[in-house]
């Protein structure tokens, strides 16, 4: 009964050109209304191979592809993915009061940034595990995106030096930023940098930074960020 029924309304529905399903109030804008509390709509569902080898596809076709687990929908020429990922990301990001963090008096000295767990805003913890200040166990391997900033106030004049650096289990890495600044008066100052590395699983990453100076010089903010690129 319930098959003659679903053949009715579709017979009914050819005439008006509209096609309602679980529903009789249609808009005249719809073409077809799927309307249920306890049922889903359920795509044609396939594997790769044989969604990529379906002939002349209509742009707006749409398939659940079974091998790579997701939706997809054929536009611009190919199949593209209905999926969003979020890339695993850890971000480190600290403010400091003013006047409250003196930085060290020292020339060429790699300082340990003394970001912790309770300065750790974002986390995928499958991926990163904080072991202590600026210091993390990258638990995957693959390429990650590393960004750091670090900012000051009250930088004396004159020409200083300046690193933003990774290590890996003590030994230097990579560079995010260095170079030289001349501060031609007492001002603020901020450096920012990125580099890609490629990581192996339980890799341990520490975050430095290097400012020659001679006087009181205030840290502002630190901040890091590392992503997992796809």
């Amino acid at each position: 009964m319930k098959y003659i029924y679903v053949a009715l309304l579709l017979f009914c529905s050819m005439l008006q050109a509209q096609v309602g399903i679980g529903t009789v109030d249609i808009p005249e804008s719809a073409q077809l209304i799927l309307n249920s509390k306890n049922q889903s709509f359920v795509p044609p569902r396939m594997q790769d191979a044989e969604m990529r080898a379906i002939s002349n596809p209509v742009i707006g076709s749409i398939v659940f592809n079974t091998t790579l687990d997701a939706m997809y929908l054929y536009s611009n020429g190919g199949w593209q993915s209905m999926s969003f990922k979020t890339l695993p990301t850890m971000i480190w990001s600290k403010n400091f009061a003013k006047n409250s963090q003196i930085l060290p008096k020292t020339s060429n000295v790699h300082t340990l940034a003394n970001l912790g767990s309770a300065d750790v805003i974002s986390n995928s913890p499958d991926v990163f595990e904080v072991l202590s200040e600026g210091t993390v166990r990258i638990k995957k391997s693959g390429n990650y995106l590393f960004n750091g900033a670090f900012s000051v106030h009250n930088l004396q004049p004159g020409n200083r030096k300046f690193v933003l650096l990774l290590k890996k289990s003590g030994t230097e890495f990579g560079y995010l930023s260095r170079g030289m600044v001349d501060a031609p008066i007492r001002d603020e100052w901020t450096t920012t940098g990125s580099i890609v590395l490629n990581i192996t699983a339980g890799d341990i990453i520490s975050y430095y930074y290097v400012l020659n100076i001679n006087a009181d010089v205030h840290m502002q903010n630190l901040n890091l960020s590392i992503i997992k690129l796809e």
